[in-house]
């Protein structure tokens, strides 16, 4: 199983460039409080407009003389304007370092941060905390690394959306607390067939007026999605999937869904699949880990749902035996393979090809 956690990060930064930003009105070097869209943290100040106005120009010069550079926040930003759209093959490196804190990127209930509609780019962040997003903090088509970052009280849209494609996603010691969708996915949201990485993260108390309270994700391709060390507390769906919900797109060749000593505790969904929901012809691996706690208005599947909805059933693997559970099948449980094998959680490297060399 080791051997599965031993991606390596693409490193995409290049040299360095500082923007001095204003620090937050409270002079504090702990952890700021939560804000309310309607109630912005950040305090607008002339060096902060600045700080503004260089950040977008740092965006536009990402497929340009300033691709694949460090942009260094060391204070807030507070957004008075929508930022420019990431340029078709851009790459932004943007790292924070407010000390003890991390600096935040607050959309004031207005705006959506980092958006595109076009392929080949990248956005790296790190130690950053994103607030108030209206409608995504971070959207569209890029490939995206994200480490020690927090995403909090974004509203609208779901928070990271990838597009249809093959953007990829490796998302690592990331907390998304109190974020909520007016569609799918209350904080992650994927079409890509380009497979992506979860590791270490927390998703805690994401809503979502339809499936997947916390993550969903769609058309799952060739390449593995992998979900390691991870915690799915209080997340709630308005349909299925209170944490998480997953669905081929159904022209695919369908990748093996891995969760790795991942907790499911006290998630909801009005329907069916309280903490997780899979399609066919999903192959899930749940590989130590637990559920506790998780309901589903129906009744059904408080903690799995699988619902045959493909040519095949949904195979589910479980190690080193299956817990416990509360699940639901559809159209029955004779249309779920469940196995109880170990040797599928610990399949060497060279049996799959992850997104991230």
């Amino acid at each position: 199983m080791e051997k599965w956690r031993e991606w390596l990060l693409v490193a995409m930064v290049v040299g360095g460039m500082v923007l001095a930003l204003a620090r937050p009105s409270d002079g504090g070097s702990g952890a700021a409080a939560p804000a309310s869209p309607s109630r912005p943290v950040a305090r607008r100040s002339p060096s902060s407009s600045a700080a503004e106005n260089a950040l977008a120009k740092a965006i536009t010069a990402s497929n340009g003389a300033g691709k694949g550079k460090v942009v260094v926040l060391t204070g807030d930003v507070l957004l008075t304007k929508a930022l420019p759209l990431i340029p078709f093959e851009g790459n932004l490196v943007l790292r924070g370092s407010c000390g003890r804190r991390k600096c935040v990127v607050d959309g004031a209930g207005k705006f959506a941060i980092f958006m595109t509609y076009t392929p080949g780019c990248w956005i790296t962040l790190e130690n950053l905390e994103f607030r108030n997003a209206r409608d995504g903090a971070v959207s569209g088509k890029c490939s995206v690394i994200i480490k020690d970052c927090v995403f909090r009280g974004n509203r609208g849209a779901p928070v990271v959306a990838l597009g249809i494609g093959d953007p990829t996603f490796n998302v690592s010691s990331t907390v998304f607390v109190d974020n909520n969708s007016n569609s799918t996915c209350g904080a992650l949201c994927s079409s890509s067939r380009g497979g992506g990485r979860l590791s270490n993260c927390s998703f805690i108390r994401n809503s979502a007026m339809g499936d997947g309270g916390a993550v969903y994700l769609w058309g799952v391709g060739s390449k593995p999605l992998l979900i390691e060390d991870c915690t799915f507390d209080g997340n709630t769906a308005g349909a299925s999937g209170g944490a998480l919900y997953i669905e081929p797109n159904g022209i695919e060749t369908y990748a093996d869904v891995y969760v790795f000593d991942t907790q499911f505790k006290g998630n909801r969904a009005k329907t069916i699949g309280g903490a997780v929901t899979l399609l066919s012809d999903i192959k899930g691996h749940f590989c130590g880990g637990g559920m506790s706690g998780n309901a589903a208005g129906s009744g059904k599947g408080n903690d799995l749902a699988l619902i045959q909805a493909g040519s095949l059933p949904v195979f589910v693997n479980f190690c080193p035996r299956p817990p416990k559970l509360s699940v639901h099948g559809v159209p029955s449980m004779n249309e779920v393979a469940v196995v109880d094998n170990c040797r599928l959680c610990g399949v060497s490297e060279t049996q799959c090809s992850f997104p991230f060399k």
